[in-house]
């Protein structure tokens, strides 16, 4: 599968060294690990680390649910943690 991007969405400014996106995504290239809970500087959520499909690399987590009204948007969608990605030329 590929990925491409149905939307982007902007997220709070993340910290200095790294960077990660909200991205929702019709098809990936990454396998979806277990759901845990976890606490996150929005709250908590269940979310689920994704990795990819050929080298197994973690390229960043999927929201499954969130427990705060606020952050329901989040359900469903994907943070790609920059730092962890590679541009292809």
């Amino acid at each position: 599968m590929d990925i491409s991007a149905h939307a982007l969405l902007p997220s709070p400014p993340p910290p200095p060294l790294w960077t990660a996106h909200l991205r929702h995504l019709r098809s990936v290239n990454v396998i979806e690990g277990e759901p845990n809970d976890r606490q996150m500087t929005t709250g908590n959520h269940t979310v689920r680390d994704i990795y990819c499909v050929k080298c197994g690399q973690t390229l960043g987590w999927k929201y499954d649910y969130a427990y705060e009204p606020s952050q329901k948007y989040k359900e469903g969608k994907f943070i790609l943690e920059r730092n962890l990605l590679v541009d292809v030329q």
